[in-house]
């Protein structure tokens, strides 16, 4: 029965970080001279992460930064530090270890940031409540759609990240989404799409107005629909794991253009034309 437990465990491991699209940050270095050493950090993800990097052993050397290393990683490779023996004439030695969280840090969210209904235009879409669980913050829109909806981006920014829902033996889990990095490093995330209907890719550029994909939840109660919520990381990555944080996200409560033709907070059960 553990065994069993254990392989559903990692199974499902498995499952979140591919539905996820995470690909492990790589430090590496390289010896350029007699006890000199570069180092370089690459994050293959198209998020930033926050990296926490440190020595576990560090004798008779000498770094170029401060230790340990607490930064922002963007898409891409880049030097991280340099070390050097302090005293040629004697061995030097050194390990090291990194943890990484997702998400940029710090993050200036501009609040007049005006978002667009993420239906086409001269449509009527009505928020749908959504209660948050019991000490969650989370803020989330729920737009209602008819059957064979698109939807449409309400920000500009990179897929960052994309699930895709899967059936193992018979289950389906998991729901259809996207993510998009916004300019200001904050997240705007899109929820339940139809399966096989999401019309991007990893890595590529959207505007704002670009569709996204079709509208799913047609067999839910409250019908067609998709979920939008946007948040960004409000905590560095040396006080997440010196506090143990869980949550360390911001949620926002976006305004929005609205067939008025003004930025307003959208309020549950009421109907907004774009």
């Amino acid at each position: 029965m553990n065994r069993l437990f254990l392989t559903l465990a990692l199974a499902l491991l498995t499952l979140f970080l591919s539905g996820q699209n995470y690909q492990k940050v790589a430090i590496s270095y390289e010896k350029i001279g007699d006890g000199l050493y570069d180092f370089f950090v690459e994050n293959p993800n198209h998020y930033p992460v926050q990296l926490h990097f440190k020595f576990t052993e560090f004798e008779n050397m000498m770094a170029s930064v401060e230790l340990p290393v607490n930064r922002t990683v963007e898409h891409g490779k880049y030097p991280l530090l340099n070390i050097r023996r302090t005293y040629l004439d004697i061995p030097g030695s050194f390990k090291y270890t990194f943890q990484t969280r997702v998400g940029a840090f710090p993050v200036k969210y501009d609040e007049s940031t005006v978002y667009r209904l993420p239906v086409a235009k001269g449509d009527t879409t009505k928020i749908i409540p959504l209660p948050a669980p019991g000490g969650d913050e989370r803020i989330t829109k729920v737009f209602s759609y008819n059957a064979g909806d698109t939807v449409f981006t309400c920000r500009e920014g990179i897929v960052c990240m994309k699930t895709e829902t899967q059936y193992r033996d018979g289950f389906r889990t998991g729901l259809n989404s996207v993510t998009l990095l916004h300019p200001d490093q904050t997240f705007g995330k899109y929820e339940v799409f139809a399966d096989s209907q999401l019309f991007v890719n990893l890595g590529d550029t959207i505007a704002t107005g670009n569709p996204l994909g079709m509208a799913g939840g047609a067999s839910y109660s409250i019908g067609a629909h998709c979920r939008f919520s946007a948040y960004y990381v409000n905590a560095s990555i040396d006080s997440i794991l010196d506090n143990k944080l869980r949550q360390y996200h911001t949620y926002i409560d976006p305004l929005f253009k609205t067939g008025k033709n003004k930025a307003e907070n959208l309020e549950p059960e009421k109907h907004y034309t774009f």
